[in-house]
């Protein structure tokens, strides 16, 4: 589960607190955003990552980063990619101005009264948003960046990865995945667009109908099917839908991204063009809404085959799990999204939906198909370093993996998934030659050690794709025994 395919690399970075706080106060961040525009010309794009406390301040808006750039676009980026905040420089660059229409499943913030973009964007207007931005970089820079990340991803002994195709649009998407040749496995599954009248289905259609599968010279191969829809938020904007009231905002349940009759009519299509269907669903109200209507629209009959993927899932509660099961749904989780703070989660969740939350070993021990990724890229991609979340679950201790479980979810499991089993994700006779060699034990090594891991050696299709005693971080010779 990844998101490759986006670069901005013209855009100038603005270095916010990574440290135990993770959530820059917005007077620090437009601090830095002053700091940088004063080095770079006017009209560079200026780019700043912002936690949960800035999306919620109404007065981090448009006319606040207006007043320490007023001559350079600047965008803040939510963690977690569903909250975005933009100036007016970045409006007019984008093309988007006050008599823009909210799309299907998003939302253009306004002034209450005047109808003037505060600059704030939600759900499906930042996906939109950040393809015309991610379309910016010059195509060497898309296919240097997907090279970039496939040596990365070599070393962390990755030799398969799922990437949503929302960041380009279709052809330009398809176009520098072929042209960057990974070593890697890679299975392209479209994101599709919403406009204000509805989904924007014709040219992922187009794609789909004219797109031939590919093996490049390196051996890695490119493939594109299925169909992945954006139901709800993250727990980070408050975007989730709950059953019960949000623990610090009574009354307040969520809000759906897109209408019941819109999944409803999304899943008979895909069982009709035999496509698999992925559903980003991350609270329970949302769950349940997604077990009700794949019962309405063929049970367990017409679904438990098609493998209709949940992604992340953490509000699949106890009650859901039979359902779940019955009907063939498959768990995609990010361990590192179950790092949130207790105290976070204790703004949504009350005491009992906290003490399931984010199920892992209820899954397995229910028989529940699940998988991982790291929904990450570059170094964030680690496998290893969601192994250790999986296998200590922050947010809900006795909901942890043994290390044996994660990384079974990590390998048979995606190969499930992806519904590619019976090629890969176990070492048998007759399955692709696709293994690591790791530079250390992951099952007995300390967990605080486990991040450390790298591949010393990665084999894809039975050819090398990263060899560390060949590479430039090549050992001393006496260290090569």
């Amino acid at each position: 589960h990844a998101h490759l395919g986006c670069e901005l690399g013209f855009v100038a970075p603005v270095l916010t607190d990574d440290g135990p706080r993770r959530d820059t106060p917005f007077a620090l961040i437009a601090d830095s955003i002053r700091a940088v525009v004063s080095r770079v010309p006017a009209g560079t794009w200026v780019a700043a990552a912002i936690g949960r406390e800035v999306i919620k301040d109404t007065s981090a808006r448009r006319a606040a980063l207006d007043r320490v750039a007023p001559n350079n676009p600047v965008a803040m980026l939510l963690t977690g990619g569903h909250g975005m905040v933009l100036n007016s420089a970045a409006l007019r660059v984008l093309g988007i101005d006050d008599s823009v229409r909210d799309p299907l499943g998003g939302r253009y913030e306004r002034e209450p009264g005047t109808g003037r973009l505060t600059g704030s964007l939600r759900e499906y207007a930042i996906f939109r948003t950040m393809r015309r931005l991610c379309s910016m970089d010059p195509e060497s820079t898309l296919v240097n960046g997907l090279r970039s990340n496939g040596r990365v991803m070599a070393r962390q002994g990755i030799t398969s990865v799922q990437s949503f195709v929302n960041m380009l649009e279709p052809s330009l998407g398809l176009r520098v995945f072929r042209a960057a040749e990974l070593p890697q496995r890679v299975r392209l599954i479209p994101m599709p667009m919403t406009t204000p009248t509805g989904r924007d289905m014709g040219e992922w259609q187009a794609a789909l109908a004219s797109f031939m599968p590919m093996t490049n010279p390196a051996g890695g191969t490119v493939t594109l099917s299925g169909f992945k829809w954006i139901l709800d938020g993250s727990p980070i904007e408050h975007g989730i839908v709950l059953r019960h009231t949000y623990a610090s905002r009574p009354g307040y349940f969520g809000m759906l991204d897109l209408p019941p009759d819109t999944i409803r009519a999304m899943l008979l299509e895909a069982r009709a063009a035999h496509q698999q269907i992925m559903l980003h669903t991350a609270g329970d109200s949302t769950a349940a809404l997604v077990l009700s209507l794949l019962e309405q629209t063929g049970g367990a009959s017409g679904w438990s085959r098609e493998r209709v993927r949940i992604e992340h899932g953490p509000g699949l509660q106890p009650d859901l799990l039979d359902a779940a099961k019955r009907l063939g749904v498959v768990v995609v989780q990010n361990p590192l999204h179950l790092r949130g703070s207790r105290a976070q989660l204790a703004e949504i969740y009350d005491s009992a939906a906290l003490a399931s939350l984010a199920p892992l070993r209820s899954l397995v021990e229910r028989g529940i198909p699940l998988a991982f990724g790291a929904d990450q890229n570059g170094e964030g991609m680690s496998p290893f370093l969601n192994i250790m979340v999986a296998t200590t679950h922050p947010a809900n201790p006795k909901e942890a993996l043994t290390r044996e479980q994660a990384v079974i979810a990590y390998t048979r499991g995606s190969a499930f998934a992806e519904n590619a089993e019976r090629e890969k994700g176990t070492l048998a006779p007759g399955m692709l030659a696709d293994l690591v060699v790791l530079s250390q034990n992951i099952f007995t090594v300390p967990a605080a050690a486990l991040p450390d891991t790298h591949s010393v050696l990665t084999i894809i299709g039975g050819k090398v794709a990263y060899d560390e005693l060949t590479s430039a971080r090549a050992l001393p010779p006496r260290d090569r025994r």
